[in-house]
Parts: C-alpha cells; structure tokens; sequence
C-alpha cells in the first residue's frame, strides 16, 4: 500500500499539486513514525516532501515541524538545517534562523565555504531584507550580501581577511 502513497506523492510532487503532496508524503510519514520504513532513506523523502509542500502552501508552521524532525534524522546532511533556515525566515523568526545558521556554521561536519553559499542562497531566497541590507559577516568575513535593485550581490568589506587582498598578510 505505501508504494501507491509514494507513488502519488511523487506524481503531486512533478505536478506542483502542494495540497496532494503533502497529503501523500503525510500518509509516508506516518508509515515513517510507525516505525515502518521500507527503504532506507524514505523518512528523508517523506519529511522534506511534506515540508517543501507546506513551503509552497505557505504553511510555515508545518513545514518547521517537518523540517525539525528531518533535522533530527538526518543532522549530517546539510539540507535539512537550511530548510529549516528557510522556514523561520519565512515566518519572520529571523533569531531561530540565525541560531540554526550559527549551528550550521560551527558544525565540523560542513566546510564553511559550503555553509556560507547555501547560507546566502537560503537567506536570498527567503528574500529576507532589512534597511541595511543582509550582513553574512558571521559566515563570511569581509563579505556582506546586499541587495541592489532586489539583485543580490556580495560586497567586499574588508579585504584585510582576504589575504591575497592583504599587502600585510603572510601568504
């Protein structure tokens, strides 16, 4: 029965049918929280199925919960933490989703060149914006993303922690 459920979900899923979706990827879920998986990694398809589809349907909350649990399955891929990211963005919890980039950034597991990236690529398209811009200096020393004319581009801001930029910095 949880092939036709998968099946569906997958077919809602190409189709951007949100509402089905994630009425599916809930039935796998539910299979996933009983305990029941199948193959390994369907918890991983079922959670963020669900939570991309609640993203879609602007159902945060949702997609938090989903995201959460994905978070705690999978803590060593770096997918998870940035939907979750995403969605405290998008439901204007901007303090919940810098603590998590923080944690993102201090995990040895990712490279912080590869934190930073998705990190600026979540944080843009979040389209989190403020007066002064978006500061990634916690992520990236030296650089800060700012927006111009809603086109996001990094700005060097202190060379001095780029030291092929840095007359003074031991190469």
């Amino acid at each position: 029965e949880w092939t036709r459920d998968w099946l569906a979900a997958q077919e809602a899923f190409e189709a951007r049918d949100w509402k089905a979706a994630s009425e599916s990827y809930g039935k796998l879920c539910r299979l996933v929280r009983r305990h029941q998986e199948p193959y390994l990694g369907l918890s991983l398809e079922a959670f963020l199925g669900r939570g991309v589809a609640f993203l879609q349907l602007e159902e945060h909350t949702q997609a938090v919960e989903d995201f959460v649990t994905l978070r705690a399955l999978w803590g060593e891929s770096l997918q998870p933490g940035l939907l979750l990211v995403r969605a405290y963005l998008l439901q204007d919890r901007s303090a919940d989703a810098d603590r998590i980039a923080e944690d993102l950034w201090a995990d040895d597991r990712f490279t912080r060149d590869e934190v930073s990236v998705w990190l600026a690529a979540t944080y843009g398209q979040a389209r989190r914006r403020d007066a002064e811009g978006i500061c990634f200096n916690l992520y990236y020393p030296g650089w800060e993303l700012i927006y111009l004319e809603g086109q996001p581009i990094w700005v060097l801001t202190e060379p001095a922690h780029v030291p092929a930029l840095d007359a003074s910095a031991e190469v």
